[in-house]
């Protein structure tokens, strides 16, 4: 064998994998050799792949077929059972070799070719004895010749990326551009012959088929391999056409080295690219038929999966590894291009393993160091898994550790850590012991995959209180670990105020230390994680603030995950808050925005959406909320039904995130209590409440409040005066500011109007904890409403029209028809209709007008109106008597009642003003 194959001493003997008939045999007409002109029959079986077989008819409607592929992939076999089989015309044959770039040999064999074709015809060609093959016009005088025949021809030029001189090739271009149109020619190689065809391409009279095309698909794979007489089961077969990737002679090959195993030792899992079989015919075909500098560029790089020119050029030391990959792509060495851009190459699987193992043999000492230049220059790109891999597999875990400290943070937190994950298992105990930052890393890893325990002992290990450089990198180890402490936390549902006092007094060190905007992410992660933490308190001011100390943070540290979730859960806590025109604005649903765009005003919807599985249930609470505040009560069920199914609770992408899903109940509580169905409320509540589980405190609380709001319309107001105590005494819950505002309403149902004075007074002098702004609106109304009952007309005015302002801007209507019949009489006493607040101040009047009573209940399903009774609807708000709308109408007054009584049953009312109500809040009055 030879000296440069490395697989052994012998050399086995090889099948025969291309077709073996094309032999010199009996010499022809001047001294032809017939088996290159005569159609090849194969020395194996032969895969009938009509796949194909339509691919190359399609193909050869146009004037030329390039089939391009590398070595091995079928090409021959392919051409000639379609001609056997599938061609309509007749075919002629020439089996090229280099041997043969002279013109009067090419010619030569053409024309016999031709000939035996064309028999039918008689002898078209006889007026070419006299011509010399090798002079500049013999191809136009062959395109005579050609163009006299009675039918169709197609002529296959086999092997023709031989074809170098530069007269052939003339003549080739002359036979391309002035064939007539019963003529058509197909070029078959390993490369594209040096012809101009870029214009036919773009004429659309050149098809191209290529390796990707003669690759086996996993079908053709089995029956190819049930041809040899081998039986797969799935994994296997998908094993090796993954190994091979359809390529026809790596399964042929795969086929001949089953065959030579032990019976009861076949694995496909050990048919790999250095195997004897495999070795010698991709040293032969591939390795051998490369110039020497591009034989050391193949052993210098198969230690990577992808390559590129600039990564090339970093392990072989030289300057034209993307001019070297594109030949090699071009000339279908194995090589493919990954990616639009033909900048990325890999090598096929066996010719990888091929090459490795021939680095193995003649360079070893050369693989450290290549591993360790590959991980260099993947890490400079920002390629962290790639980077990590190629560390790993040198076994450097210095530079291993490095590259997983700086980089693999970013990469878990944004969810891309799947491939990381095992190369950091990898790393050695002692590694991690002796290095704080990869013990951080590690817990990180473990809380990520929900394992808060898993992630205790390497939590400890990067408290541990070992020397730091400076103070910056001792104060970045701290946020890392309080932020990995939070998380911890979260993740079991149970945050301590320790933790919390912790994250905010770090959040304050890190802005008097200015920490470099490098290490800005490690703050924001901090501030995110304390903003989840909040939540879990329920604190919403709160978390609202760190939250927004996030978001920029995040997003320039390129922690994209996060980032989304922090958009989405400021937009929840938006919406609870009361701040409805920050919540539209990243719901992308604000009107001033495009129609239809969910980027509108800035809108990180697409972001928000797919940061998490529980983006989607987190807005449509959002929007629930929106639509609730300004009493569109349906659409907020809509939005709440979607989400009615069990499968939703508990449905995050992560564990340590409030399970909002367990609020659903409460939310949908509300809605039925505003609708006027108290019992449906009441049932709804203490389902919520039976169901909670991780959130049963801020569930419970919730619904506590809405059971005051119950119990005081009822008029059992030492009832809610319990209910609020009990809540009240939760230490969670402790100093809320809807508390107080509660506490105001029930001493205002008790009479005490200084009760409720005092009640609110905190929330309105800031003395309290941060106050939502519903729960301001709400005070404010509250203390309007005691000063109005103390006979205080000037303050009473003053806090009402500093409510409307607050509430005008947001669109608060909700918080004004909970405080109670009462607010409506001050509306209008104390505000005049004229004033600054007058739209606002008449919507709302209006709402109260509309606001259904306590019995009303809501239909099972979608209501359908005739034209007659949507026109007659349309008049209840203008408070005309049935009279006047028959007048209006051309109809009887009968006919009116008639209707009236179809539309109160329909809508679910008795009365009219409840059915304006109801035809207001399913939008039937436009």
């Amino acid at each position: 064998m030879p000296a440069n194959s490395g697989v052994g001493s012998v050399r086995p003997s090889r099948p025969a994998l291309v077709p073996q008939a094309r032999r010199p045999v009996d010499p022809t007409r001047q001294g032809l050799l017939d088996a290159k002109v005569s159609i090849p029959e194969p020395a194996m079986p032969v895969l009938p792949r009509q796949r194909l077989f339509d691919v190359l008819t399609a193909a050869a409607r146009r004037r030329v077929t390039l089939l391009n592929a590398s070595a091995g992939s079928g090409k021959t076999m392919l051409l000639s059972s379609w001609l056997n089989c599938a061609l309509p015309s007749r075919a002629a044959w020439v089996s090229f070799d280099r041997n043969d770039n002279e013109p009067k040999v090419f010619w030569s064999y053409v024309v016999e070719s031709l000939r035996r074709a064309c028999v039918e015809d008689g002898d078209p060609f006889s007026g070419l004895t006299g011509e010399d093959p090798g002079s500049e016009r013999f191809p136009q005088t062959l395109l005579d010749a050609v163009a006299r025949l009675t039918a169709p021809v197609t002529l296959v030029v086999d092997q023709a990326h031989e074809i170098t001189n530069w007269r052939l090739l003339t003549g080739l271009e002359v036979l391309i551009h002035h064939a007539p149109p019963t003529f058509r020619l197909i070029l078959s190689g390993r490369g594209q012959p040096a012809l101009p065809l870029a214009r036919l391409r773009v004429a659309g009279e050149l098809s191209d088929v290529g390796s990707a095309d003669l690759a086996c698909t996993p079908e053709e794979t089995r029956d190819l391999l049930a041809s040899f007489g081998i039986e797969l089961g799935e994994r296997e077969l998908a094993r090796v056409w993954e190994r091979t990737e359809g390529w026809m002679t790596g399964l042929r090959l795969a086929a001949l080295w089953w065959g030579s195993q032990p019976a009861g030792r076949r694995d496909m899992a050990a048919f790999t690219g250095d195997e004897p079989l495999v070795a010698d015919y991709l040293d032969d075909e591939i390795l051998g038929a490369q110039s020497a500098r591009t034989r050391r560029f193949l052993l210098l790089t198969p230690l990577v999966d992808r390559l590129n020119g600039d990564l090339a050029d970093a392990l072989t030391g030289e300057h034209d590894g993307a001019q070297t990959l594109d030949a090699l792509d071009r000339d279908n060495a194995l090589v493919t291009s990954a990616g639009a851009h033909r900048s990325w190459y890999r090598y096929g699987p066996l010719l990888r393993e091929f090459l490795s193992y021939r680095l193995r043999r003649e360079m070893p000492e050369q693989i450290p160091e290549l591993q360790r230049k590959a991980a260099r220059w993947f890490a400079e790109q920002g390629l962290v898994v790639d980077a990590a891999r190629s560390a790993v597999a040198a076994r450097d875990w210095g530079l291993a550790a490095e590259i997983l400290v700086r980089d693999g943070y970013r990469t878990f937190a944004n969810g891309e850590g799947a491939d990381l994950e095992p190369l950091l298992a990898m790393v050695p105990g002692d590694e991690v012991r002796n290095s704080a930052e990869l013990a951080a890393l590690c817990a990180h890893v473990r809380l990520g995959a929900a394992d808060a325990d898993g992630a205790e002992a390497f939590l400890r290990l990067a408290e541990a209180d070992a020397p730091g450089p400076d103070r910056e990198h001792r104060l970045l180890r701290r946020i890392r670990c309080a932020e990995l402490r939070l998380r911890q936390s979260c993740l079991r549902g149970q945050v301590g105020p320790e933790e919390v006092a912790l994250g905010h007094a770090l959040l304050g060190e890190s802005r008097d230390a200015g920490l470099a905007a490098a290490r800005q992410a490690d703050v924001g992660a901090l501030a995110y994680w304390l903003g989840v933490a909040e939540l879990w308190r329920g604190a919403l001011p709160e978390a609202r603030k760190v939250l927004e100390h996030a978001l920029p943070r995040l997003a320039e540290g390129g922690l994209a995950l996060w980032e989304g979730r922090t958009h989405a859960w400021l937009t929840l806590v938006n919406a609870l808050e009361g701040r409805l025109d920050a919540a539209e604005r990243a719901l992308g649903s604000r009107p001033d925005g495009p129609p239809g765009d969910p980027e509108a005003n800035g809108s990180p919807r697409a972001a928000i959406e797919g940061s998490s599985g529980s983006g989607s249930l987190v807005l449509d609470l959002a929007r629930a909320q929106v639509e609730l505040e300004r009493d569109r009560l349906d659409q907020a069920w809509t939005l709440l039904e979607r989400h009615r199914q069990p499968d939703h609770v508990g449905d995050s992408a992560d564990r340590a995130d409030p399970p909002v899903a367990e609020m659903l109940g409460v939310f949908r509580a509300r809605v039925l209590l505003y609708q006027g169905d108290v019992s449906a409320a009441r049932a709804e509540l203490a389902a919520a409440k039976d169901a909670a589980v991780r959130l049963r405190s801020q569930v419970e609380h919730a619904a506590a409040l809405l059971e005051i709001e119950v119990l005081l319309q009822e008029g059992a107001t030492a009832r809610a005066e319990e209910v609020l105590t009990a809540a009240r005494a939760s230490e969670r819950c402790e100093s809320v500011a809807s508390h107080a505002v509660a506490l105001g309403r029930v001493h205002l149902a008790a009479a005490d109007p200084n009760g409720a004075l005092a009640a609110v007074t905190p929330c309105l002098s800031g003395q309290t904890v941060r106050t939502r702004v519903v729960d301001t609106v709400g005070a404010l109304l509250v203390a309007a409403t005691a000063h109005r009952r103390l006979g205080a007309q000037a303050p009473a005015a003053e806090f009402l029209e500093r409510a409307l302002a607050l509430a005008e801007r947001d669109g608060l209507v909700r918080v004004f028809l909970d405080a109670g019949r009462g607010v409506r009489a001050l509306l209008t006493v104390l505000i005049a209709p004229e004033g600054p607040h007058a739209g606002f101040r008449t919507a709302l009047l209006h709402r109260f007008d509309v606001a259904p009573a306590a019995s009303w209940k809501p239909p099972e399903q979608s209501v359908r109106l005739t034209a007659s009774e949507r026109a007659v609807l349309r008049y209840l708000p203008s408070h005309l008597t049935n009279e006047e709308i028959a007048q209006d109408l051309c109809l009887s007054v009968n006919t009116v009642k008639s209707h009236l009584r179809t539309l109160y049953r329909k809508l679910g009312v008795t009365s009219r003003r409840e059915a304006i109500a109801r035809a207001l809040q399913l939008d039937l009055l436009r």
